[in-house]
């Protein structure tokens, strides 16, 4: 699977999204119009002329525009009250890194921030405001990516925070409150279990469990909102180590490895698409 950048933030897309996780900008191809722009545009021009031409005939010769005098006012418009900062405070052990994506001078700054763990919508909201302030000069919009430190996806981030103008924060992955429910759910233990994972793949996050099962293997995802998904495994030989392919095959050849760390990788023909961590 090939990853570009969205136009718009700069987010990691894709090759086969349709629209952009992070801002949601459709991710189109460049057409070309080529000759029937240019007849299209000489087919303009012709009317404008022609429509020019007609209305300056019309025109009295002894007609002469009114003179309309402006006068400055005495009163200066006040400017708009920028927005406060909430005060909600950064938890001390909260930390992070930032680098600079890109910037278009007075339109639009973008960033992206790898946190050493998950943090509340609140902290998250004051971190945004925190990281815009922090450059003195305007843009029309910021837009900020967010991932986490031990979670490789190169696809989309764990969350966004756009200002565009306005704010809006928006949480792909597991919230904190995700992650403290599904880690506090009952445990399987009724299966040979070969290992359990916490996924972080936005909008679809749950914990991943591949076990045996007479004689076959079992991959199990349950996710957030209590639901679980079920499908059957077949084990491949695999210098990565221990491969482990979808019964039924996909386009793409999707299947996961279990690496020497026991990290859980999510796989296709084309390589690295994201990673899990293990539980235990």
């Amino acid at each position: 699977m090939s990853v570009i950048k969205c136009k718009e933030c700069g987010h990691g897309v894709s090759t086969k999204a349709k629209t952009c996780p992070s801002c949601g900008a459709p991710i189109a191809k460049p057409t070309s119009c080529a000759g029937g722009c240019l007849v299209v545009v000489l087919l303009g021009v012709s009317i404008v002329i022609c429509l020019a031409a007609i209305n300056g005939y019309n025109t009295p010769t002894n007609h002469r525009p009114s003179k309309t005098t402006y006068r400055p006012s005495n009163t200066a418009k006040p400017s708009a009250p920028k927005p406060s900062t909430p005060t909600i405070e950064i938890p001390a052990d909260v930390t992070y890194t930032v680098a600079v994506k890109q910037i278009m001078p007075g339109i639009k700054r973008s960033l992206e921030v790898t946190l050493d763990q998950r943090i509340t919508e609140d902290v998250l909201r004051a971190l945004a405001h925190k990281l815009k302030n922090e450059d003195p000069n305007e843009y029309e919009r910021t837009f900020i990516l967010y991932y986490l430190k031990d979670i490789k996806n190169p696809v989309a981030a764990w969350a966004t925070t756009h200002f565009n103008p306005d704010l809006k924060v928006v949480i792909m992955g597991l919230t904190v409150e995700d992650e403290k429910s599904l880690l506090e759910a009952p445990v399987d233990t009724e299966h040979d279990k070969i290992g359990r994972w916490l996924d972080d793949s936005p909008y679809a996050g749950g914990i991943i469990t591949i076990y045996r099962d007479n004689g076959k293997y079992i991959y199990e995802q349950k996710f957030t909102d209590g639901s679980v998904m079920t499908k059957e495994l077949v084990e491949r030989p695999s210098p990565l180590g221990r491969r482990f392919n979808l019964k039924e095959e996909t386009y793409a050849n999707d299947h996961f490895v279990i690496d020497r760390n026991g990290t859980l990788q999510f796989r296709d023909d084309e390589g690295l698409i994201t990673t899990a961590n293990k539980l235990e």
